[in-house]
């Protein structure tokens, strides 16, 4: 009776180690994916709503970095945003029907911020 006990022990151990190890190494490679996307073709694949933010903003050519949350099809993104280039920096899904109205049509339109910190702070609120 001890040994079945112990054998059952032994297996939630293990099973908690297996799922932490898949975790590990999938924010190991979901860290390393940072793939860089043109504006051009991010616009392809997104409706014009969703760019109308990034589209002002991309008028100004300036030097300076810019960062983009932008929900699109429940995805809500970070993008980082210099001269013609766009790099996701990170995703979540979101529910849409948990957020006001007013809140997802803000997002829905992109919000840009020149701080990194202020636009992971703004994806945090929603991502969490």
């Amino acid at each position: 009776m001890n040994n079945i006990k112990n054998m059952r022990y032994v297996l939630i151990f293990a099973y908690i180690l297996t799922a932490a190890l898949f975790f590990a190494a999938g924010c190991a490679v979901g860290l390393s994916s940072g793939r860089k996307i043109s504006r051009g073709l991010l616009e392809e694949y997104s409706s014009a709503e969703p760019t109308a933010a990034i589209n002002a903003s991309a008028g100004a050519q300036t030097e300076e970095t810019e960062y983009a949350v932008v929900l699109n099809n429940g995805i809500l993104a970070v993008y980082e945003m210099k001269n013609d280039t766009k790099v996701k920096i990170t995703e979540h899904k979101i529910s849409e029907a948990v957020y006001p109205k007013d809140d997802i049509d803000e997002l829905k339109k992109g919000m840009v911020f020149s701080d990194k910190n202020a636009a992971m702070a703004m994806f945090e609120n929603f991502a969490s």
